[in-house]
């Protein structure tokens, strides 16, 4: 979706929405899904939560089918022009997102099952906030 940005169209929606005090989720764990910088450790996050004592209890076994199916390299499913498609539309995502948290503009952590498991998506959401929005981290 962002793939084809307007810079000035997109400074004067987050003048507008900060001003009106609006919060932003954006759902990195499912928008982004394979793009931000840090997606090998949620792969192995999400390989390791799945592997804890008594979780099949909790977390039944076609929902986890569903976190790894979430969870694939992009490159296993698109072909080299989406994958180039997809790659600029979420570099384009996370500056939009970092120029209206520069404006004051406020996000908001959240995940989706089954896009993440339960609890474990919203910190990978924090992380990936962290990742591109509040401080540099190698």
């Amino acid at each position: 979706a962002y793939s084809d940005m307007d810079d000035a169209k997109a400074d004067e929606l987050i003048k507008t929405l900060v001003s009106r005090q609006m919060l932003l989720e954006p759902d990195l764990m499912a928008t982004g899904r394979g793009f931000h910088k840090n997606w090998a450790r949620v792969q192995k996050e999400d390989r390791d939560f799945a592997n804890l004592p008594g979780l099949k209890a909790y977390f039944p076994e076609y929902s986890l089918r569903q976190v790894y199916e979430n969870v694939k390299s992009p490159e296993t499913y698109l072909t080299p022009a989406q994958l180039q498609v997809r790659a600029l539309g979420f570099k384009n995502h996370m500056i939009y997102l970092k120029k209206f948290v520069d404006a004051g503009g406020r996000l908001v952590a959240a995940s989706d099952d089954p896009q993440t498991q339960p609890g474990l998506g919203v910190h990978q959401e924090m992380t990936a906030f962290l990742d591109y929005f509040f401080k540099e981290r190698q």
